[in-house]
């Protein structure tokens, strides 16, 4: 059955050959992934194409899919879910605090480097006037 999809077309890799099972970490409901080399027509964005629980079927940036799914197995759902989901929030969590800290960082050398420009203009100044 062929993908008719708006905006989207296969990499020129091919179309993916992957069809595997993912869990949610967040609901817990197992999806599988159709496709994982596809790309949006316009934005060349990349791209994984996958089916619901209730068989719809979805396209998500490949960036988002792989931070939302975990490679579904037959470990009992409770403890995939409380292991992996955990290990998966508490590193987004790091991550996003990292990013928050560094971009806090990345405004303070900013102004630093304002300021110093400000006292090197100054100190041009009462050179040029001596």
């Amino acid at each position: 059955m062929p993908l008719n999809f708006f905006n989207i077309i296969p990499t020129e890799v091919g179309w993916g050959k992957v069809t595997t099972n993912w869990k949610n970490i967040k609901n817990g409901k197992k999806y599988t992934m159709l496709h994982e080399e596809v790309r949006h027509s316009e934005t060349l964005e990349d791209l994984v194409v996958y089916r619901a629980p209730d068989g719809s079927v979805w396209a998500r940036p490949k960036e988002l899919f792989f931070q939302k799914f975990v490679p579904a197995n037959d470990v009992e759902d409770s403890t995939l879910n409380s292991t992996c989901k955990k290990e998966l929030v508490d590193e987004l969590h790091a991550e996003t605090e990292k990013s928050f800290w560094q971009e806090k960082e990345i405004e303070r050398l900013k102004e630093e480097i304002r300021e110093l420009k400000r006292s090197e203009e100054e100190i041009w100044q009462l050179e040029k006037e001596i």
